[in-house]
Parts: C-alpha cells; sequence; structure tokens
C-alpha cells in the first residue's frame, strides 16, 4: 500500500523526499490534490531507484595452506554485498604489525570469495586483506589475516641411504606424540608414485603430506604441524611401483601443543 509522506500549500509543485531510503531499491510516487469539499484523483505514478551510497566490505578473511599444493595459500571471505564489480587481494610480507606497505596482488570478479594465492616463498609470514569495489566506490578493507608458510626442507622425502629393502613399510612417526614435527619413514622395494596424506579422527584430510615419484630405497620425511590442532591424527601411505605393485598402509599420530 502507498502511504501519505506529507501535505503542501496550494500552487506547490514540487516536493523534496528526505526521508531515510534503502540504497539501490525502487520508489514509487503518485499525488492528488484536496480542498476542503473535495479530493482529486490520482496523478500518474512515478517511479525512481535510490543510488548505493556506500560498499560494504567484505568480512571474515581467513587464510589456510593449502593440503594438496606445498605453500600455496588458500583465503576466504564472506561478501557483504550484490554491488560490487569484484574484490581487490593485497598482501604485506611480515606481521600486521611491522611497517611494511601492502602491495596489490591480484583481483577477482564479483561474488567470487576465494583466492589462491601461489607466489609465496619457504618459511615467511603474511598478512592478506580483501576490498570490494565497483564503478562509484572502494569498501573498506576486510579484516587482516596472518599466516606463515612451511618449510620445504622439513616436508619434502629424503632417501636414506640402507639399502633396497625387500618388502613394503611404512614405520611409526618418531617422536610420537610430537610437536610440532614428527619423522615419518618408509620402504620401497622398487620405483614408485607415492602419496602420504595425514587425516583428522573424523576421516577428513588434514594435509598431503607427499605426493610424488620416488626411487627404491629407505625413505624418510619430516612432517611440520605447527598449521594444526592438538589431537590424534592417522597418516596413509600409498603406493603404486613401477612394477605393478601396490601397497596401503595406515598409521596414528598424536600431535600435543
Amino acid at each position: 500500500p502507498f502511504e501519505v509522506l506529507d501535505t503542501l500549500a496550494s500552487n506547490s509543485t514540487s516536493y523534496v523526499d528526505s526521508y531515510p531510503h534503502t540504497d539501490t531499491t525502487t520508489y514509487t510516487f503518485r499525488v492528488k490534490a484536496f480542498n476542503s469539499f473535495f479530493e482529486s484523483d490520482y496523478s500518474n505514478l512515478a517511479s525512481v531507484i535510490t543510488l548505493l551510497s556506500f560498499l560494504p566490505a567484505p568480512t571474515d578473511l581467513t587464510a589456510s595452506l593449502n593440503s594438496t599444493i606445498i605453500n600455496h595459500i588458500q583465503l576466504n571471505w564472506h561478501d557483504n554485498s550484490t554491488e560490487e564489480l569484484g574484490f581487490i587481494v593485497e598482501r604485506k610480507i611480515g606481521d600486521s604489525l611491522i611497517a611494511i606497505p601492502f602491495t596489490l596482488i591480484d583481483s577477482v570478479e564479483t561474488n567470487i570469495i576465494s583466492y589462491e594465492d601461489s607466489t609465496t616463498e619457504d618459511s615467511t609470514t603474511y598478512t592478506y586483506r580483501i576490498r570490494a569495489f565497483n564503478h562509484l566506490f572502494v569498501s573498506d578493507y576486510s579484516n587482516l589475516y596472518q599466516i606463515t608458510t612451511s618449510n620445504i626442507a622439513d616436508i619434502i622425502s629424503t632417501k636414506v641411504d640402507l639399502g633396497i629393502p625387500k618388502d613394503y613399510a611404512l614405520e611409526q612417526n618418531y617422536p610420537n606424540p610430537f610437536n610440532p614435527s614428527t619423522s615419518i619413514r618408509f620402504a620401497l622395494p622398487a620405483n614408485a608414485k607415492v602419496t602420504l596424506k595425514l587425516y583428522n579422527a573424523l576421516g577428513q584430510e588434514a594435509a598431503n603430506i607427499l605426493d610424488m615419484d620416488l626411487g627404491a630405497g629407505i625413505h624418510e620425511t619430516i612432517f611440520n604441524a605447527s598449521n594444526l590442532s592438538s589431537g590424534v591424527y592417522f597418516y596413509m601411505l600409498k603406493v603404486q611401483g613401477q612394477n605393478g605393485s601396490n601397497f596401503t598402509s595406515t598409521k596414528r599420530m598424536i600431535l600435543m601443543k
């Protein structure tokens, strides 16, 4: 239904609607005349769409290390508007307290609420922020989020010179319990495609520790769990040997911080 906004004196032919209005909303108006005895019919209808007065900032920015690609950082945030053309992704090296300026690293299109940063360095702390933009406005920044990449030397498998084993084997990690790093050793009697994944107690993948081709021998990898919370985890080794053999083994580890 229409509602009465105001009345004007005789011979008035214009009116400014100064009531609070919602952005990007259609309002429709009509007018009629009156005197002491009569009210006229209504005028034609006139509609107007209000403009956007500001652009809400994205919120709830988070960052995490990609579980399948070493040191790729996955950003996610919440989109609070339907009026943006896209988002600007900014980053600086160091934590939020370091007086180093942010730099623009990329932008994404409207309604995209994630971004993967593949231009990171080993063992480096990064701080991120996001803001939205359109033809008229640039929003305030989101919250800041800080994350540190892993030391690749700690997670890449190394070959231990103990000869060629006769059978596949996955040893218990050592130390166990551990904080934050632990060593995992396994044996390959043949050249093979190797994946070593970590799962939480719910069976959800928590980290992709290894995914590579390795030669026959005893291999050892140092896994750094500094980005994980305390708890019980399971590490699973899957091997596809170039000689057609296959091997799967799972063991439990405990992270105590």
